[in-house]
């Protein structure tokens, strides 16, 4: 039951239709109701109906312009949405109609009438567009310009920041982190940043994908190319670096110029300058060890020499076996070439130049 009701006439509106129809009703749970006899909220306001769309439902107006905060409403046929807005209202036909010019706007909009969607706008000085949605899928899209801009801040003083946007799925009957994008500041306040793509097997989401300050990028396990998947094919190692050749049984001292290689994931091509070796008089076979990555033993791999001064190697090849090279006559016969084959060959100090590829069981 309705304890107070305000008429027209009791709040002189000014209005004269020879009716005094109630305009506030205060009822027994002291709900009001501003054109509403039966409120159900602590203040009830009548539906923005069709006959009087474009007045505002509220208003905190400016006491200085018209820059007001509004909540506005349209109604037709189809639907029903509304405006929650600053310095913008809804007009009779539905459209948003920019109260101040010489003010900035912002505003969010509940459609449920056509799109089943949430709207945020906002604009410069009389102007105002939609620059985000929600629609009734769940999905979300930006529709600001040609650009948009995305800042996520994390306010961490001298301390390391850290973002992450978590993708989590409840298809287990639980919820479940399953991809994670990690951006972090690395060390306090030095703008430098980096970035981890990490993803889930069956577990928490661990790092695949690194992306340091210096541009470096780093892959957990390797790559693929085309659509093979197949762990066999997958390219998991580069690497650069320097090894140590020896030239085994040398009676003098041996000058490493240079001596270098590259991997790309099971293939080694290596190269080595040497030069002041002087091979033993013996029947040993004659290696040069130090090899950087052990060869594998299903397969061999025959290098060339591009440079041995005046000794005559035309007819030898370096073969690589296990850690080492070692050296085959390729002359017809099966026969490797020992310690005293060089020291006849050489008869003193020489240089040699080898490189090549091999396969690696690494």
């Amino acid at each position: 039951m309705a304890l107070t009701k305000i008429t027209r006439e009791l709040l002189s509106t000014g209005i004269d239709d020879n009716s005094n129809a109630t305009a506030i009703t205060i009822d027994s749970s002291e709900r009001v109701g501003i054109n509403v006899t039966s409120p159900t909220a602590k203040l009830s306001l009548p539906a923005q109906a069709s006959g009087d769309s474009g007045i505002a439902r509220f208003a905190i107006e400016s006491a200085v312009d018209s820059n007001d905060f509004t909540i506005a409403q349209y109604e037709d046929g189809t639907g029903t949405y509304t405006q929650i807005g600053q310095n913008i209202s809804l007009t009779s036909g539905g459209n948003v109609s920019v109260l101040d010019s010489g003010h900035k706007t912002a505003g969010i909009t509940f459609d449920g009438r056509g799109n089943g969607a949430l709207m945020f706008q906002t604009g410069a000085a009389n102007a105002n567009t939609e620059k985000m949605r929600i629609d009734s899928s769940g999905d979300i899209k930006n529709t600001g310009g040609t650009t948009t801009t995305h800042t996520i801040f994390a306010d961490s003083g001298s301390s390391e920041g850290t973002a992450n946007i978590t993708f989590n799925t409840d298809g287990a009957s639980t919820d479940q982190a399953l991809a994670n994008i990690k951006m972090t500041q690395d060390g306090g306040t030095a703008q430098k940043g980096e970035m981890y793509f990490q993803v889930s097997d069956n577990g928490a989401p661990a790092t695949a994908i690194s992306i340091f300050n210096n541009k470096y990028v780093q892959m957990a396990a390797g790559i693929t190319f085309g659509g093979d998947t197949a762990t066999a094919n997958l390219l998991d190692d580069y690497e650069e670096g320097s090894w140590t050749p020896a030239f085994e049984g040398t009676s003098t001292s041996v000058t490493v110029h240079s001596a270098s290689y590259t991997k790309i994931g099971r293939l080694v091509h290596i190269t080595c300058y040497l030069s002041g070796m002087t091979a033993s008089n013996n029947g040993s076979m004659q290696k040069v060890t130090g090899l950087p990555f052990d060869h594998t033993s299903t397969t061999w791999a025959a290098l060339s020499i591009g440079y041995c001064g005046t000794v005559n190697l035309n007819d030898v090849l370096p073969i690589t076996e296990q850690d080492w090279i070692y050296f085959h006559q390729n002359d017809g016969s099966s026969s490797t070439l020992t310690r005293a084959d060089f020291y006849s060959r050489a008869g003193g100090a020489f240089p040699l130049i080898m490189s090549g590829v091999y396969m690696t069981s690494e």
